[in-house]
């Protein structure tokens, strides 16, 4: 019998790195001795987990910290095990409940955030996502239903786990069966889509439930659960064939992604899709819904619009349906913008970030400079304030670049996401953000899982504290274009990127001010003593902020 060794060390920090790394905390996880014998005793230390792109960050126990739900083990060919670890202060750890142990029938898919109060009870409960069936054809296990046809089938219905206060208590969400089998539960959303403060789930399900006919081509399925803790559900958001799609058009379900941003629904799904010698080509349609309802009872349709890829940029095939679809205001000017990473199979480079207004035109050459927003792993990214300076940034959930150790960031400046990379050991893994200290600087969760030739799984996991302070350099920061050379000096700073005069404000580096003067192509301060100080640029309105080192 294989078995499973924790491997915990502090890795060797890299001061050459534009964000560095402050300290590592090994062992962040306490995973209980019931749990790891539950693994040895039913055989996965054969197959364990290392895809950790699936977990869930939220107070799951509202004591004001954020825990992790995160997929621990699994194979095809047994259940999925699942594992609540709370955040405790004492330790500063992550501690597992083994009473919170959740088995899945099938192949879990945490790929959202899925955890609610569900029956009003004050308690947190867990819908979890199943996605179809990736083992070997024929021996699925007996949990898997027989189709019509007489063969087993592939898909298995998504769990409700209703947390009764000291451990779960498990149900199916829907038996519904069609032709095939169990219809598709690869995603889940939790949203309180109707605005009357109970949460939702909500389940893409166009082409997929028996009940939701193509007639009616609504996309998703709306469950709630009741006092008596039964499961109702409904169907909303009806698809209409806007752009002339052609007649049996089939949207696949796993690939319809939902979010809520500013009190609306945003669905992007492949609204349209031809069949290639390289696999399927989409056309993303975005359709945008309100939490009111009209006269005949169904959400009014705000919006809906096809995505416009620019001819500048490298048009690629379909876009991933998780880690996805991110919706925020980048440019502050009162509209959200749109993120996809998109990509192209069996092709190098593999992926891209792709990002449109709010009309769906394409805007992703006002964001990235040149070819950055390629790379060569399509496995979804995070998109967080992680250095809290007031923009989103980008965190990829792998390997972006061709060194397979580096863990790659977009930092934004306000006007371009800038690259940033950070060797992290170990070596590879997948990452997952989390700000343990809640002070709006994210830390750095990374996982592997190694194989080695013998009978020994390696399982590491470090906590990565980092240090964003100067990664965004006077080169990658700019104020209506403006840039500083050269930095240090030990005269003149030369300003380039205005055209006409502007008031500089300058500092030293307790605050208190040096020099203010009117400045166009540079400033003279030779007479200043050696040190840092801050060189404030003010236009009337906006104020940007440079740090400069006097020699």
């Amino acid at each position: 019998m294989k078995k499973i060794i924790y491997l915990f060390f502090i890795p060797i920090i890299s001061f050459a790195q534009e964000i560095s790394l402050d300290s590592v905390h090994y062992n962040p996880f306490v995973i209980s001795e019931n749990t790891l014998n539950y693994l040895t005793d039913n055989g996965y230390t054969d197959h364990f987990f290392g895809s950790y792109s699936q977990a869930i960050y939220t107070d799951f126990n509202n004591d004001s910290n954020k825990d992790i739900i995160i997929t621990l083990a699994g194979t095809p060919y047994k259940p999925t095990v699942i594992i609540v670890l709370f955040w405790d202060l004492d330790s500063n750890k992550f501690v597992e409940n083994h009473n919170y142990l959740v088995i899945v029938e099938g192949e879990a898919a945490l790929w959202d955030n899925t955890v609610g109060d569900f029956n009003g009870d004050g308690l947190n409960d867990l819908y979890v996502a199943v996605g179809n069936y990736h083992g070997e054809w024929g021996q699925q296990p007996d949990y898997y239903p027989i189709n019509s046809s007489g063969n087993i089938s592939g898909n298995m219905p998504g769990h409700l786990f209703l947390n009764n206060g000291s451990s779960f208590d498990s149900q199916f969400i829907d038996n519904a069966m069609h032709a095939n089998g169990h219809p598709n539960y690869e995603r889940g959303y939790v949203y309180d889509v109707d605005g009357d403060e109970i949460p939702d789930i909500i389940v893409p399900s166009v082409n997929q439930h028996p009940e939701n006919v193509p007639a009616n081509n609504f996309l998703v399925s709306k469950y709630n659960v009741n006092s008596e803790n039964q499961i109702i559900h409904d169907f909303i958001y009806q698809w209409e064939n806007s752009f002339n799609t052609p007649d049996g058009f089939y949207i696949t379900s796993h690939s319809v992604v939902i979010k809520e941003y500013n009190d609306k629904i945003y669905i992007l799904y492949p609204g349209f899709e031809e069949s290639t010698s390289n696999g399927p080509y989409w056309y993303p349609e975005v359709s945008i819904y309100s939490k009111e309802i009209d006269e005949n009872g169904d959400f009014q349709l705000l919006d809906k619009f096809r995505l416009q890829r620019s001819e500048n940029i490298l048009n690629q095939d379909s876009f991933i349906n998780r880690e996805t679809f991110y919706i925020t205001d980048l440019d502050n000017d009162g509209n959200e913008e749109f993120i996809i990473m998109m990509y192209i199979l069996n092709a190098t480079p593999h992926a891209g970030f792709h990002v449109f207004n709010h009309t769906g035109e394409e805007i992703t050459e006002d964001w990235f400079i040149g070819d950055s927003y390629l790379g060569h792993s399509a496995n979804g990214f995070y998109f967080e304030d992680f250095n809290n300076d007031g923009n989103i940034d980008i965190l990829l959930v792998d390997v972006y670049t061709e060194n397979y150790s580096e863990t790659v960031f977009y930092l934004n400046n306000g006007e371009k996401f800038v690259m940033k990379t950070i060797e992290l050991e170990p070596n590879g893994g997948w990452v997952f953000p989390v700000d343990i200290n809640q002070d709006g600087i994210f830390e750095i969760l990374k996982f592997d899982a190694n194989y080695s030739q013998e009978t020994e799984l390696t399982y590491t996991t470090y906590l990565n504290y980092l240090d964003y302070s100067d990664a965004l350099t006077i080169e990658d920061s700019s104020f209506n274009k403006i840039y500083l050379f050269p930095n240090p000096s030990s005269d003149f700073i030369h300003i380039k990127g205005i055209d006409k005069e502007l008031e500089v404000i300058v500092t030293d580096i307790l605050g208190k001010k040096v020099m203010r003067k009117f400045v166009k192509d540079k400033i003279d301060f030779s007479y200043l003593e050696k040190g840092i100080y801050f060189l404030n640029i003010i236009d009337g309105i906006n104020t940007s902020i440079h740090k400069i080192i006097k020699e």
